[in-house]
């Protein structure tokens, strides 16, 4: 083959390649233009409807951490537990990782003997009262900024009441979670709306009668068939004495009406013997 053959078969693969390189690329500038027409711009849905206002979310009702302590579950607080007994133990005087919780609730805070806290806690004034531990357990370096607690918190409300009822009820000297949370106030008025539920459902519930009542009643309706009896036998007795009365009436009559009969034969008979003696 020579020389000049080879030169048109290059040639001719060159031209095939260019042709087909610009047909790629004038093909794709035709096909994307249609879509960023087709695409480009705000897209609206036909049966989109404007009406000018936003949805609004309707706010989450908030439970006051005197409600949530009214309905703390310490059992559930107990399995929630579990998530902090890598660092913490509840018996007293046993730190761990982390100081001991025997009595937690209600104590001064960094007040555990003994026990190297860090300076976010160890130079804070006040208790462990349940808004200090449910702030604390929620986001501790959040509450506490530079603690050493690296637990990232616990983000449900109830469970935070649930792991303070138990803390609470595993030490000796439990106190009261309703008025720690909101106060007297609030812990009186959870009380009140408390007791006007319990009445609400005694009201709504029929009472059942007492025996004392039931034998009132008995009585009662004894003593009611006894005059409807004895009413009875008085209106039988007057009718007895009715029909007597009666009776004798009637025979009184007939007899003398016999004894006019009786006369009135006598004295025809009379009559007929002065006829037969004037004969």
């Amino acid at each position: 083959m020579s020389m000049d053959e080879i030169n048109k078969i290059a040639g001719a693969a060159i031209a095939a390649l260019l042709v087909f390189l610009l047909l790629g690329f004038f093909s794709g500038k035709i096909f994307h233009a249609g879509e960023q027409g087709a695409h480009h711009g705000e897209e609206t849905l036909a049966f989109a409807l404007e009406t000018g206002e936003e949805e609004e979310a309707e706010p989450e009702e908030e439970i006051s951490l005197a409600q949530l302590a009214s309905t703390a579950d310490a059992a559930r607080g107990e399995k929630v537990f579990n998530k902090c007994k890598a660092c913490h133990k509840i018996e007293d005087g046993s730190n761990g990782v982390g100081p001991h919780l025997w009595n937690v609730v209600g104590r001064e805070i960094g007040s555990v003997g003994g026990y190297g806290y860090s300076g976010a806690l160890g130079g804070m004034d006040g208790t462990w009262d349940v808004a200090a531990l449910d702030g604390f357990l929620e986001s501790p370096s959040g509450w506490a900024p530079g603690t050493a607690m690296g637990y990232a918190g616990l983000k449900d409300a109830a469970d935070r009441m649930a792991v303070i009822a138990y803390l609470n009820e595993a030490g000796d000297a439990p106190i009261d979670l309703i008025e720690s949370a909101g106060g007297l106030e609030e812990a009186a008025a959870v009380e009140e709306s408390t007791e006007e539920v319990a009445a609400a459902d005694t009201d709504a519930t029929p009472e059942e009668p007492t025996e004392e009542a039931a034998s009132e009643d008995a009585s009662a309706t004894e003593a009611t068939e006894e005059a409807a009896s004895e009413e009875a036998v008085e209106e039988e007795t007057a009718a007895t004495e009715d029909t007597g009365e009666t009776t004798a009436e009637a025979v009184t009559e007939e007899a003398v009406t016999e004894e006019a009969a009786t006369e009135e034969a006598s004295a025809e008979e009379a009559s007929s013997e002065e006829a037969s003696e004037e004969a």
